[in-house]
Parts: C-alpha cells; sequence; structure tokens
C-alpha cells in the first residue's frame, strides 16, 4: 500500500525503472493498477522527457560548435577566435578533423 511519506521513493524508484524499460508500455500499465502509481509514473515518464530534451540541445549546441569550428578551420582563424566564437577547448578544437 502506498503511503504518503513512501511517495518520493516510489517516484523515484518508478523513475530509475522507466530508464531501463524498454518496453516503453510500462508507464501505460503502471496507469491501470492504481491512480497514484499513474500520477507518480506520469511524473517520473515526464522528468525523463525533460531531462532528454535538455540531453538533446546540448548536443545540438556542441554539434553546431564543431561545424562552425570546422568552418573557421578551413578558414585558418586562429584557435584563440574559435575558442571566443565557439566556447569549444583548445583542445576540442585540436582533435577536429576536417
Amino acid at each position: 500500500m502506498l503511503q504518503a511519506g513512501n511517495i518520493p521513493y516510489v517516484e523515484e524508484a518508478l523513475y530509475y525503472i522507466l530508464q531501463l524499460d524498454t518496453d516503453k508500455r510500462l508507464a501505460a500499465k503502471l496507469a491501470t493498477i492504481n491512480p497514484v502509481l499513474k500520477e507518480l509514473a506520469m511524473s517520473a515518464a515526464q522528468r525523463l522527457r525533460q531531462e532528454g530534451e535538455k540531453l538533446g540541445v546540448l548536443k545540438g549546441r556542441q554539434e553546431g560548435s564543431i561545424q562552425i569550428a570546422k568552418e573557421m578551420l578551413k578558414e585558418h582563424e586562429s584557435i584563440e577566435k574559435i575558442v571566443r566564437y565557439t566556447g569549444l577547448s583548445k583542445e576540442e578544437i585540436q582533435h577536429i578533423k576536417l
């Protein structure tokens, strides 16, 4: 039985389980069991989506910065200028393959 004091632990457990869920139907299955589980599962699923979106945005920015750096390297811009414009480190720029 779910008790108010256990809800944060249950939500964290669901969050962890949903991360591992390859079926992607677990949240829907949980929703049919118990209304409180439905709410917790949906909350955990929403957190996963938000984290996925953040990672996608970060990855997109990183890829964009690398593309800009490649173009700047082709134009023989200085590493310092590329660092300033892209936010990449010198090491990251030096490892870019044209």
